[in-house]
């Protein structure tokens, strides 16, 4: 008897937090900020001593408040009077913060309490908060530019709708008494949680210069080489700090603010010392923008920019960015708070040798720690042992080019999106090859599912996961090491692996080491999912609890093994379950057969949906066990790229001498195109299946270049389907022949209004034709557009036309051929001008690279037919008539090929028929 492991499971749960503050260190001793002054309180159910008000449940539905909230959960208090208490665990504290949410213009004021002796009092309004963003659907590789502004918009999607105060009390609050937070003034103040903790006080030292009011840059300019000591509490300005070879300090977080209330905000670079301060600004969005374009990239100010020496103890909130270094060397950064910012928490943009630790990022609008080779080549930056949590747009922890950088003992908790990602999505210097190494680190409640923009996904309605490892637009990802990882309630897919099908770049050389994912909440996600992986990963160890699908690979499981582009090698996985197979089991593959899915015969082309299907035959007289899956996998090769897919996992089980039929359905690229179909290509279960062939097939994939198949939609909906061209000049003859570089390429969209009701208007329908999606620049190469002749036609229901380039950013109506080229996204109704229904599904990203040889054939000779999958073996009959007539079982002669199912003789072979 052989035993084979088949499933991966192992229970692994979170402890409860005890008492009434809440636990961070309850997902990983020694990760995040182990050294935060301060003590959280919830404010949820059975985390508080009493409240009344409305609790807000649970819910991952970004229309909703809570989404944004710690947990998920959060409570209103709707009228005056309404509270939350809690009973102090923690020593004395006399400095409460509280994070909150009240309505785009309305405004709250709520007191601290200890009994009826009010100890301080916050007041409360968004005029930092509420973020709207236009609502434009995208795809992995289409996400156009684009930023939330302050401006409320009910058409739109907001995040960032919880902000920050904090205060300090009349009197500290005692281990053992119970304080509460009261509703005084307003409506609908929404708690998420609030932060106590002692305020500590700096004095000034011997040899300080002592600021007491005034000019303060005119101070710091006459005590150059000092440490100049702010005595007073606030001092507001309004163009940004150079500090020269001086050094700054305050008297604490808690005792001095700067407040920028105009113009340019932060500081300029520096190389001494910042420290023990708090930092504010003006500012109540990311740009200086109407709208949602990135326009000239102005804001008020990022707090820390260019070159930076030290920062310790400092509190920055309401910027651009926290921080935005330019090619520092050596910075350190450590027991800051980087909170409530419209873009990164801290990026290390051309910076090397730096190091951010000990300290808190929240609710910020960007990456919370990056660091990005914009121009110049990042290595050696350093994250440890910092805490991130609510970042509403891209991720908490990200490396963008460079190399040698480390992340250590980070807690990444309640992210939108990603919780920590490697990614090419920007230009600049490449990874090197040294590698950058993620270890001990623990991501909560993050990773979002695809869906509607502003209810699920990404800014782009996209999906990411809570770890996301992708080779996207501009570069490979070489020797990147993943170790020590816990993810626990990911939203959607716990771990990501992903390339790009528009370009050849690869994740090459990953390891993902003792990776534990506890429990994923989208039934349709996965533990570990790879999209169109290329290059290799190793698999060293592995538990997963709380998740219905581990993998996407192999049928279900994690196994060694090469799919297409992509090796993976499986190494120590932690197994439960384990099933016998009979050793004298064998399995084999039939067939190979394929037809377009739902339409009548003809030449297959590269629009149709093609259905595969293959026979698996058990031919031996020992029964193949259920629940355990027959991986069998088709592999495409049309001469320029090879891609592996799976057949749905088969946990049936197969009689002996039973046979079952599989099906997958997918679409070919136009030319002669090799299948190759294999059961249990990574030889999981040795002889059982070892016997079996692959099943080769060659057939021809023509292009549909007439009008497309589309699926019908209701109102007015306007689609792209399809990118032909000529290089001769033509207005009305198009194809898809060959461009070498250099090209004159004039292009047509093929456009349906696949909708129920007649476009009968003659205003614009206007169509961009966009290299690799760039964004409009004038003189660009890569930006065309149709505007007239069919733009201005109406479009019935049901229609289709061809939109050819009349013009573009260079003045021309062609584009010159350039072997930058990955793909071409074309956008019908690009400005939105034509009335239409649905505007979601705009867009289509049409592969093209240069040189374009176009697709080649195989000789009708070469060209295989579809097995007849029909009929199957089960055994031999020695017995029976070898005439080559067909007799039932009992042996009544049959007039020819039986059409009715059964099991039958023919030919000394006993043979059951399927169809």
């Amino acid at each position: 008897m052989k035993q084979l492991v088949i499933s991966i499971l192992v229970a692994a749960v979170a402890p409860v937090a005890s008492g009434q503050s809440f636990d961070m260190s309850q997902w990983g001793a020694g990760r995040g900020y182990t050294e935060a002054p301060y003590t959280r309180y919830e404010a949820e159910e059975g985390r508080c001593a009493s409240y009344s008000g409305n609790m807000l449940q649970s819910s991952d539905n970004q229309t909703l408040l809570q989404s944004e909230a710690s947990n998920s959960r959060a409570l209103t208090l709707e009228k005056p009077g309404d509270y939350v208490s809690w009973v102090s665990d923690s020593g004395d504290a006399d400095g409460l913060t509280l994070r909150f949410s009240v309505a785009p213009g309305s405004k709250a004021r709520v007191g601290v309490f200890v009994a009826d002796s009010k100890l301080g009092e916050l007041s409360l309004t968004a005029d930092h908060s509420w973020q709207y963003c236009v609502k434009i659907p995208g795809r992995r590789d289409y996400k156009p530019e684009i930023y939330s502004i302050h401006t409320v918009n009910p058409d739109e999607f907001a995040r960032m709708r919880f902000d920050e105060v904090h205060t300090r009390l009349s009197r500290a609050i005692s281990r053992g008494e119970t304080f509460s937070l009261r509703l005084i003034e307003g409506n609908d103040a929404t708690v998420d949680f609030v932060e106590t903790e002692f305020c500590r006080k700096v004095e000034p030292q011997s040899g300080w210069a002592v600021f007491n009011g005034g000019d303060l840059q005119a101070f710091i300019n006459a005590n150059q080489g000092h440490t100049v000591y702010i005595a007073v509490p606030l001092v507001e300005l309004t163009s940004r700090l150079n500090l020269g070879s001086a050094s700054l300090r305050g008297a604490g977080m808690w005792f001095t603010e700067l407040r920028w209330t105009g113009g340019t905000a932060g500081f300029n670079g520096f190389s001494g010392e910042v420290a023990d301060l708090y930092l504010s600004s003006y500012q109540n969005q990311r740009y200086n923008s109407p709208d949602h374009g990135p326009g000239t990239y102005s804001s008020p100010g990022k707090c820390f920019n260019a070159t930076a020496g030290r920062v310790t103890n400092v509190w920055v909130e309401h910027f651009e960015c926290g921080g935005w270094l330019g090619g520092a060397s050596g910075a350190r950064f450590s027991h800051c708070r980087f909170r409530n910012n419209y873009a990164d928490g801290i990026n290390l943009c051309n910076s090397s040798d730096c190091r951010v630790e000990q300290s808190s990022f929240r609710n910020n609008g960007d990456d919370d720690m990056a660091s990005w080779s914009a121009e110049s080549y990042c290595s050696n930056n350093v994250f440890a042992n910092c805490t991130a949590e609510h970042n509403w747009r891209a991720s908490s922890l990200g490396f963008f080019g460079g190399g040698g950088h480390r992340a250590e003992n980070i807690l990444v908790k309640d992210g939108l999106e990603s919780g920590v990602r490697l990614v090419s999505d920007f230009g600049g210097k490449a990874f090197g090859n040294e590698g950058i190494v993620f270890s001990n680190i623990s991501i909560v409640h993050c990773a979002c599912v695809k869906g509607d923009v502003g209810v699920s996904g990404d800014f782009w309605g996209v999906d990411e996961g809570a770890l996301h490892i992708e080779a996207s637009k501009n570069y490979s990802i070489p020797n990147a090491v993943f170790e020590n990882f816990d993810i626990y309630d990911s939203r959607g897919n716990a771990v990501f692996v992903g390339a790009w099908t528009s370009n050849s770049h690869s994740i090459d050389n990953l390891r993902l080491t003792n990776i534990n994912v506890h429990g994923v909440a989208d039934s349709n996600s996965y533990a570990f999912y790879f999209e169109n992986p290329r290059g290799s990963a190793t698999v060293d160890g592995a538990t997963v609890d709380g998740v219905e699908q581990l993998t996407n690979l192999d049928g279900g499981e994690i196994v060694s093994g090469r799919y297409g582009s992509f090796e993976l090698t499986a190494l120590n996985i932690e197994a439960g379950e384990t099933v016998d197979i009979p050793s004298s089991c064998r399995l084999s593959l039939a067939g190979l057969s394929w037809s377009r899915a739902g339409r009548a015969a003809g030449a297959i082309t590269d629009t149709d949906e093609i259905m595969f299907s293959v026979r698996v035959d058990n031919v031996s007289d020992s029964d193949f066990p259920s629940d355990v899956n027959i991986p069998v996998s088709l592999t495409l090769d049309n001469g320029s790229e090879v891609s592996t897919k799976f057949f749905p996992a088969f946990r049936d089980g197969l009689p002996r001498r039973g046979s079952a039929v599989l099906r997958l359905t997918s679409t070919l690229p136009a030319g002669g195109v090799t299948l190759s179909a294999a059961l249990d290509p990574n030889s999981r279960y040795g002889e059982v299946t070892s016997g079996s062939a692959d099943v080769t097939k060659r057939l021809n994939v023509m292009p549909d270049l007439g009008d497309k198949s589309y699926t019908p939609t209701s109102g007015i909906d306007f689609q792209v389907l399809d990118l032909v061209w000529n290089t001769t000049g033509s207005k009305t003859e198009f194809g898809k022949g060959t461009i070498n570089e250099g090209d004159h390429v004039y292009f047509a969209a093929r456009v349906v209004n696949a909708g129920s009701e007649n476009s009968a208007t003659a205003v614009k329908l206007g169509v961009a034709f966009r290299q690799n999606g760039v964004a409009f620049s004038q003189g660009s190469n890569g930006f065309l557009w149709c505007d007239d002749g069919p733009s201005r036609e109406p479009l019935a229901a049901g229609e289709q036309k061809l939109f050819p380039v009349n013009s573009g950013a260079a003045g021309r109506d062609y584009w010159v051929a350039d072997r930058n080229c990955a793909n071409f996204l074309i956008h019908v109704n690009d400005d939105g001008s034509r009335d239409e229904t649905d505007k979601s599904n705009n867009t289509r990203t049409c592969p093209l690279a240069i040189p374009y040889a176009g697709p080649s054939y195989f000789s009708d000779s070469e060209v295989d037919n579809p097995d007849d999958l029909t009929t199957a073996i089960i055994s031999a009959a020695a017995d029976a008539p070898a005439d080559g007539r067909w007799y039932t079982l009992t042996g009544v002669i049959l007039p020819g090929i039986p059409t009715a199912p059964g099991i039958y003789v023919c030919g000394r072979r006993v043979v059951v028929v399927t169809r």
